[in-house]
């Protein structure tokens, strides 16, 4: 199995950063949910936007985003300066601004 990578909760600039850094995601979670939990494989990397790399996810689902082609996408072009690699059993997790 190939590695993804995930980009979680991004409505800003830090898209922008986070794509220059870390290159385009495979797939785009609007926030931290139950099913962006089961779609990660052990391989995968997950960059969060905000908050703490052990968030609990949400109990109601976010609305899918396909590509950042659509009208009115959140991705548009702050900084990922803080970001940095947190260990977790199994799974590889970064996180940008503590929210």
């Amino acid at each position: 199995m190939r590695p993804a990578l995930h980009f979680v909760g991004f409505r800003d600039d830090r898209y922008t950063s986070a794509v220059r850094v870390f290159g385009e995601p495979d797939f785009i979670h609007r926030g931290w949910d139950r099913r962006a939990l089961r779609e990660i494989a052990d391989v995968d990397t997950v960059v969060f936007a905000d908050g703490p790399h052990d968030q609990a996810p949400r109990a109601k689902s976010f609305t899918d985003i396909h590509d950042g082609s659509e009208p009115g996408s959140p991705f548009v072009g702050s900084s990922l300066s803080a970001m940095r690699s947190v260990k977790v059993p199994g799974k590889r997790f970064r996180m940008g601004r503590e929210g």
